[in-house]
């Protein structure tokens, strides 16, 4: 959580690089502002996405063909020929009460034995789709090694009175989630980052100080 520029993109891309060599595969999404309306699912469908068209990945689109077949009609290109006409049989009816249930399904059978962190950036654009499975996951029982995060920024929260707001304080009053709240950087902090940038002999007197009164501690900046 944090304001526009704080860092949260950059504490997730190190976060993602730790765990590279870690054996753990990591998949994002991100939410759009949609000046037109806002495709149901839109960050879940992008990381599902990127996990079903990695090279070697036919065990997701196996995974989804048996337990998430309303999401796997979302990516017409991974479908065999020989899959179409079972599939478009299997959907016949489909609600999106079914599509949540069916994603978190498949979620836990991929998570079973291999563990995966899903981000999902920008949550105060979020569709009120994605709400639903956000909610839905966090309150499932079946163990998971699943870790999601989720980025967004109060102020805009607030300006689109998005129903995320009232979800974030009923996951965090029954202890299903957790916040992370961003500050912005001490004289102190910008000092270090000098340092780590640069040689000492060419570091002017001061530098910290100027820097930090002029971009008020936000990283950005």
């Amino acid at each position: 959580v944090g304001e526009p520029g704080i860092g949260k993109t950059s504490v997730l891309d190190a976060f993602q690089r730790s765990l590279a060599n870690a054996g753990v595969a990591v998949a994002r999404g991100q939410s759009v502002e949609g000046f037109g309306g806002k495709e149901p699912y839109y960050p879940l469908l992008e990381a599902l996405g990127q996990l079903a068209r990695r090279p070697a990945e036919n065990r997701v689109v196996d995974l989804l063909a048996r337990h998430a077949p309303t999401w796997l009609t979302q990516f017409p290109s991974l479908v065999r020929e020989e899959q179409q006409a079972g599939l478009h049989r299997e959907i016949l009816g489909a609600t999106r009460e079914r599509m949540v249930r069916e994603l978190c399904e498949a979620l836990e059978v991929m998570t079973q034995t291999d563990p995966l962190v899903l981000i999902l950036e920008d949550l105060h654009w979020v569709d009120h789709s994605t709400l639903d499975v956000i909610s839905a996951i966090a309150r499932r029982r079946e163990p998971a090694k699943l870790f999601v995060v989720g980025t967004f920024r109060p102020a805009d929260l607030i300006l689109s009175e998005s129903p995320l707001k009232a979800l974030k304080q009923d996951l965090l009053l029954h202890r299903l989630s957790h916040e992370v709240e961003l500050e912005r950087l001490l004289e102190s902090d910008v000092a270090d980052y000098i340092a780590a940038e640069y040689a000492p002999g060419d570091i002017p007197a001061g530098l910290a100080r100027v820097i930090h009164r002029h971009s008020d501690g936000n990283p950005l900046f």
